[in-house]
């Protein structure tokens, strides 16, 4: 069962960077998958969206694991030397903030 879903963001985010998201979020919760864009933004900063898909909270193992996902992939944009997002936000299904982790 998928647990964490990746907000694509086609200004942002082209295929192979989903590609490396998926990878350096799949150790925290499982299956990670890709899912439509929800989100609007209008500030210069953008944000990863992933939105959280199971009925229990967050383990500990992936709030504790967040700020060093989102240090790799912020690592993976500047690496391309593209913007990377300037926080890693956790929603529940009803996009409730459940967590944050500036980058």
């Amino acid at each position: 069962m998928t647990r964490l879903l990746v907000e694509a963001n086609p200004t942002r985010i082209e295929s192979e960077d989903m590609t490396a998201i998926i990878g350096l979020l799949g150790h925290l919760a499982g299956t990670v998958e890709t899912a439509e864009q929800r989100s609007e933004e209008q500030a210069p900063e953008w944000t990863l969206y992933v939105h959280w898909l199971a009925d229990e909270p967050l383990p500990e193992s992936l709030v504790a694991g967040l700020p060093s996902a989102a240090v790799r992939v912020r690592d993976h944009f500047k690496g391309l030397r593209k913007d990377p997002p300037a926080r890693l936000s956790v929603l529940d299904r009803d996009e409730r903030m459940l967590s944050t982790v500036e980058v």
